[in-house]
């Protein structure tokens, strides 16, 4: 049944949805239920193993997990953080139902399969680079010729490294470890004259040395490698909701919507920023949503740069690539309709 009616001089139709649209998601019915998110989390365990190669991306991961706590509950508040050491205990949580979605994981497709689990955005994008002591004086990767590069032998870090090293012609000394610690005093003490790892595992080392300031990341980068969120496959309503509350972020920025100014965009007559404000009702009847989810949202936690700004100097890690794709990042969304 279709209702019709005048609101602000548009037509706006409301969808009466049956009890069976309105179950269609039995992840968001039981979070709205429970009047509770649980979000899984990554913080890192000390020591490096050879699948987690990102580093401790918490403070924007628990920005995200507030975002989506917002999306379907109206407040931040509402979120528990289950924090977890590894992605393998992240994805278990979720599959086992003790946690409703994993923020910062790594796609991988036989993971998904196997686990049953189906990936949203990237959140983070992570890019392989290369650190190096400050007074050492190597402002790139071509200075460092013949100089020793450490990196955690066994991880996709150390191929990468080995075979850019080759296509660019530069004779590097690798130097493989197997264990965090060993390969921490080897930069430290001089052993090693540049470690390369993922930016975040590299904020990671920083944060541990005395002087933090003292180590440089050099501008090349490696490869990228992206954080991404996890829900349960087979709830496909619920993967949207989560999707799409990334999306909204992400489109924010681009469209130039911050936390100050967006019950002023609300109003803008752009169709664009009118949908992602929830101005149509469309998205929020399509996602079981209030209709003015995403404006809730950008209000609670800003666009995704505020977010990030507002961390980055927590994460040591500027934000690099993770702009928008309208700013020169790597981020972009689906337009919110």
């Amino acid at each position: 049944m279709l209702l019709f009616f005048k609101k602000e001089g548009l037509a706006c139709f409301l969808l009466l949805l049956s009890p069976q649209a309105k179950s269609a998601s039995a992840t968001l019915s039981a979070v709205q239920a429970r009047h509770a998110l649980t979000c899984a989390i990554i913080t890192e365990a000390a020591d490096w193993n050879t699948e987690d190669l990102h580093g401790d991306l918490t403070p924007l991961t628990t920005e995200i997990c507030r975002a989506v706590a917002v999306a379907v509950l109206g407040r931040a508040d509402g979120v528990r953080l289950l924090r977890l050491p590894a992605e393998g205990e992240a994805l278990a949580a979720l599959r086992s139902g003790q946690a409703d979605l994993v923020v910062g994981v790594t796609p991988a497709i036989s993971t998904g399969l196997r686990l049953g689990v189906t990936y949203g955005p990237p959140v983070f994008w992570d890019t392989q680079a290369l650190m190096v002591k400050r007074s050492a004086g190597l402002g790139n990767a071509v200075r460092l010729a013949g100089k020793t590069v450490c990196f955690l032998d066994g991880t996709d870090n150390g191929g990468v490294l080995l075979s850019t090293m080759k296509a660019r012609g530069i004779a590097i000394r690798p130097y493989p470890f197997q264990e965090q610690g060993e390969m921490d005093a080897a930069l430290a003490g001089g052993s090693c004259q540049a470690m390369s790892a993922y930016a975040s595992r590299l904020a990671d080392t920083r944060r541990q040395f005395r002087g933090a300031g003292d180590f440089v990341v050099l501008p090349d980068r490696l490869a990228m490698s992206p954080a991404a969120i996890a829900t349960r496959t087979g709830d496909a309503g619920w993967s949207a909701v989560v999707a799409a509350t990334v999306d909204v972020l992400v489109q924010a920025e681009m469209l130039g919507v911050t936390q100050a100014g967006v019950a002023q965009a609300a109003r803008h007559d752009d169709p664009v920023r009118a949908r992602l404000l929830g101005r149509d009702w469309s998205s929020g009847l399509t996602l079981g949503l209030a209709h003015d989810w995403s404006a809730r949202v950008i209000g609670a936690v800003g666009n995704y740069g505020e977010m990030y700004d507002r961390k980055s100097a927590e994460m040591l890690l500027p934000a690099g690539v993770n702009r928008d794709c309208l700013h020169g990042g790597a981020l972009c969304a689906a337009a919110v309709r």
